[in-house]
């Protein structure tokens, strides 16, 4: 959305905003689920990169994580289903590494497969999985992610607040401050 002009979705030559990706349906993935909530973002300004992390359309299950080039402009690239039957909820970039926390929750109606939640890091530059763990057990969702101020990822995972360095790959922190936190997709979120 260009802020400087204004809305028009109705002009067929210059939206604004313009759709910059779709990631509904895609015939290319074999067993590609259908995506329709884009909850988990972030993006990078040394690298020029848009990162999305999708929930799955109804009674389905397999988030995206997709990669949007901002020089480029070109179709995203597209991992589905990174973390197994997982949706993709929250996402924070640092040194070329994405972190993404999952939800075991996928689209609306279906019964969850996992047992917990995931934080995964993926590398930009490699287009490949580093690590994935479960920084607390018996959460179903890490909603929101950040860079905190010791440069190590703060996370929330239903209610607990948990800190991984990403040096050692180890969660050094954990503590279940809000017990009666349960959200699916979206609960806590954090800003410095």
């Amino acid at each position: 959305y260009n802020t400087k002009k204004p809305w028009d979705t109705s002009d067929p030559k210059d939206p604004n905003p313009r759709k910059i990706m779709e990631l509904a349906e895609n015939p290319k993935i074999p067993g590609y689920t259908g995506q329709d909530r884009p909850f988990g973002m972030a993006g990078s300004d040394d690298m020029q990169k848009l990162f999305v992390g999708t929930v799955p359309k109804n009674n389905m299950f397999g988030g995206v994580f997709a990669v949007y080039d901002l020089k480029q402009h070109t179709n995203p690239e597209i991992y589905w289903n990174l973390i197994k039957d997982q949706s993709i909820v929250s996402l924070v970039y640092k040194n070329g590494i994405v972190y993404g926390g999952t939800s075991i929750v996928g689209g609306m109606g279906g019964i969850p497969r996992a047992k917990d939640a995931e934080l995964f890091g993926w590398d930009v530059e490699k287009k490949e999985k580093l690590f994935q763990i479960v920084p607390v057990r018996g959460k179903s969702s890490i909603t929101s992610l950040l860079v905190g101020p010791d440069g190590n990822i703060w996370g929330f995972a239903n209610g607990a607040l948990f800190v991984f360095d990403p040096r050692t790959r180890r969660v050094i922190y954990h503590a279940n401050l809000f017990s009666n936190a349960t959200g699916w997709w979206i609960e806590a979120t954090m800003v410095t």
